[in-house]
C-alpha cells in the first residue's frame, strides 16, 4: 500500500494528543522512528508541560494580592 502516511502521522499526533494531554511536534515523531523513542518523546514533553504549567501557577498566584506576599 502506497501512500496515506502524512494521514497516518497527524491520526497518531492527533490519538497521541488526547490520549496523554501533550502536543508532540512531527519532528519528535519523526527524528524517533520506534515505539520506545515515540514513548520518550510523550514522557519528555509532558514532563516540560507540566512543569510549564506548574511555573504559570506559581506566578499567577504569587501576583495574587492575598498570596504573593510573605509580610503579614
Amino acid at each position: 500500500e502506497l501512500g496515506g502516511h502524512s494521514l497516518a502521522m497527524t491520526e497518531l499526533l492527533s490519538r497521541l494528543r488526547d490520549s496523554f494531554l501533550v502536543e508532540l511536534p512531527l519532528a519528535a515523531v519523526l527524528s524517533h522512528p520506534t515505539v520506545r523513542g515515540v514513548a520518550r518523546a510523550v514522557e519528555d514533553a509532558a514532563g516540560a508541560e507540566a512543569a510549564h504549567a506548574l511555573a504559570e501557577l506559581v506566578a499567577r498566584v504569587s501576583s495574587h494580592p492575598r498570596f504573593g506576599s510573605d509580610e503579614k
